[in-house]
């Protein structure tokens, strides 16, 4: 999974991902990402540690998807790609 992500994209990820990633400038972890958008997501959907409850980690996720602004993809049936489509 890390391994497609780009060198300078900046990314969210989940707690245990992040530590894979701390070479990038900018690596945000999943639910204290600053204001702007990242170009990726990285999520394991089995794990909403840091959220509080399965539900706050469902709606924090879907608001990027419903935002239109991201592409899915899901490996495995547990973790989430998302990346931001390029502007029109």
């Amino acid at each position: 999974m890390i391994e497609h992500v780009p060198k300078n994209a900046s990314v969210a990820a989940h707690t245990q991902i992040v530590p894979h990633l701390s070479q990038r400038e900018k690596i945000y972890m999943l639910g204290y990402e600053p204001a702007f958008e990242p170009d990726i997501l990285l999520i394991d959907g089995s794990d909403y540690f840091g959220f509080g409850s399965p539900e706050f980690f469902a709606s924090h996720i879907q608001k990027y998807a419903d935002s239109g602004k991201y592409s899915v993809e899901i490996l495995n049936d547990r973790y989430y790609i998302l990346t931001r489509k390029l502007a029109p």
